[in-house]
């Protein structure tokens, strides 16, 4: 840090704005990193090199925002998913992305579409709740994984049977132009419980 004042001393350009950036990053100094960062690009704020950093800064900086908005999406996607509505869930697809997923019946992973939230099931849902959901990110803050917790009852539409269902998850998420998406979910019984039984065609 001491060397790279001295370099602003002697020339205040852009690179030494950088490399000020770079160091409170290391440090985990977001909120500095960004400041430093955004005085570089303010030498060229037109196509300036230094605009992505400063995003990625910014992101970093605001970490638990972006977990919580994160989150409030895989929330409302399966609350979307549970009363098979696509006009609520299509808004988590990306056009480019087909969606895989791997449900909790312990089946072969599959393409993930409309007909799957408007399928029949053999089952009617008493409950699904989410917990103790948390969010690691890649290093770019483009692509955030959740882990959660589910946990719910169903009854048989057959023979009116009762199951209490108790899983663990997980999905991932990217950030595109139009905001975050799915890109995969997954789901496996928790020891000894039981997930959905098997998928209807």
């Amino acid at each position: 840090m001491k060397y790279v004042k001295m370099s602003q001393e002697i020339h205040d350009g852009p690179n030494s704005h950088d490399s000020m950036g770079e160091h409170y990053a290391a440090e985990g100094d977001y909120q500095n990193a960004l400041n430093a960062t955004l005085k570089a690009v303010d030498y060229a704020t037109f196509a300036s090199p230094y605009m992505k950093t400063a995003q990625l800064y910014s992101a970093k900086k605001n970490k638990k925002k972006i977990s919580a908005k994160v989150i409030a999406h895989q929330e409302s996607m399966q609350k979307a998913i549970m009363s098979g509505d696509y006009e609520a869930y299509k808004k988590f697809e990306h056009p480019e992305i087909q969606v895989i997923t791997g449900d909790s019946n312990l089946n072969p992973f599959y393409i993930y579409t409309e007909k799957d939230i408007v399928i029949d099931t053999l089952i009617t849902w008493e409950f699904f709740k989410l917990s103790n959901m948390e969010t690691s990110f890649f290093p770019d803050m483009n692509t955030a994984v959740i882990t959660f917790i589910a946990d719910g009852k169903y009854t048989f539409t057959d023979n009116a049977k009762t199951v209490s269902y108790a899983t663990r998850g997980s999905s991932v998420w990217n950030y595109t132009d139009d905001g975050w998406k799915v890109l995969q979910t997954s789901y496996a019984p928790r020891k000894g419980r039981f997930g959905i039984p098997e998928r209807t065609n």
